[in-house]
């Protein structure tokens, strides 16, 4: 199972890939730049994560999104099965929301299909926009508290690759047009 965490800071996108896998496979301290990619197995499952901290974030150029994507896409071959947004209630402002769009359109038009929101803290209030992004992704929410556990995610995760009869995110052009 391949897993695209995107998201727009180091360190959240370390923590999740590392309660993910259930070691300390990323580094918190990595340069935001660096899309890394660690395998790992999870019960009876061989899970590689790609890390791209960097991605969601608002002052990077329509050029660094392309080639983080290409790069992300590469490491992926041949595609993805899950992608997770790592979005917050309180910092998703409508700016967010168009490179979220932007971003995901610049994967394939399937996306939506293969991607989850991952939030790390609670809600302190409703966030319309986050909401209107996880309608997107047919409802799929996964809010990380103290009390879940990786397995949790993982049937979250096998949920997503099930209902895509265990068929990958095809990201072709990409590779095709680099």
């Amino acid at each position: 199972m391949i897993i695209v965490l995107l998201g727009k800071s180091v360190s959240e996108n370390s923590r999740v890939g590392n309660f993910i896998l259930g070691r300390a496979a990323f580094d918190s301290e990595a340069p935001p730049d660096v899309v890394e990619r660690v395998g790992g197995r999870l019960k009876d499952r061989h899970v590689i994560i790609i890390n791209s901290p960097q991605l969601l974030q608002t002052n990077i150029s329509d050029h660094q999104i392309t080639q983080t994507v290409r790069e992300c896409v590469s490491l992926s071959d041949p595609g993805p099965h899950v992608i997770v947004l790592l979005l917050e209630h309180e910092q998703c402002s409508t700016e967010e929301q168009e490179r979220v769009e932007k971003l995901l359109d610049s994967f394939s038009e399937r996306l939506f299909q293969h991607t989850m929101v991952l939030s790390t803290q609670e809600p302190t209030e409703t966030n319309d926009i986050l909401q209107e992004i996880i309608q997107k992704c047919s409802d799929r929410h996964f809010s990380l508290q103290r009390s879940s556990s990786p397995d949790d995610l993982l049937r979250a995760f096998e949920d997503i690759v099930k209902m895509n009869d265990g068929r990958h995110l095809d990201v072709g052009h990409f590779s095709r047009s680099s």
